[in-house]
């Protein structure tokens, strides 16, 4: 596949700065933020053109890897400016034209709050203690234990009575005799 050489203007200044050095920074992350804010704006194309030490492929992965960054990045600079643009709009320092363009920021930046809100959502469980439950058990079990072993000697105690019984009336049966 062979890159097309064609620029989109996308009316934003150029960058101005110093050259980066590159024992200075060594990953994407840390070139991507040392030119906050302006980075924000910068497509893969652009990045890649600013550090060629990666590829386009390589920049598309991390703008995408880190988009809730830079949206919410994006957010905090759009609120900043809507609250500036209201500041001019109350000084009466707003020109013609700019009213429609803070109405647009505005927007915008109502959309942009509204899709990085944080929709966490916290779930309450209660698990029962599995330890209490088998002690539980354990008890159940040990009580119908005593119960049969209690069962079991009245049995015995009952045939032994039966049997000391049988002994008395016979030997009653014998002595009427």
């Amino acid at each position: 596949m062979e890159d097309l050489d064609f620029e989109i203007d996308f009316g934003l200044p150029p960058l101005e700065r110093e050259p980066l050095e590159p024992e200075e920074l060594q990953t994407m992350d840390e070139l991507f933020r040392k030119l906050l804010p302006e980075s924000l704006y910068l497509n893969h194309y652009e990045l890649h053109d600013e550090f060629p030490d990666y590829s386009v492929e390589d920049w598309r992965r991390y703008l995408k890897d880190s988009d809730k960054f830079i949206l919410k990045e994006t957010a905090i600079l759009t609120e900043v400016n809507a609250r500036k643009g209201l500041k001019n709009l109350a000084s009466g320092d707003l020109k013609q034209g700019e009213a429609t363009a803070l109405k647009q920021l505005l927007d915008r930046s109502e959309q942009i709050n509204t899709q990085v809100k944080d929709k966490t959502a916290f779930v309450t469980l209660m698990l029962p203690d599995h330890n209490k439950d088998n002690e539980i058990i354990r008890l159940k079990q040990e009580i119908e234990d005593i119960k049969q072993q209690a069962n079991a000697r009245m049995i015995a105690m009952h045939e032994r009575h039966q049997e000391e019984l049988a002994k008395l009336r016979g030997e009653t049966d014998e002595l009427s005799e």
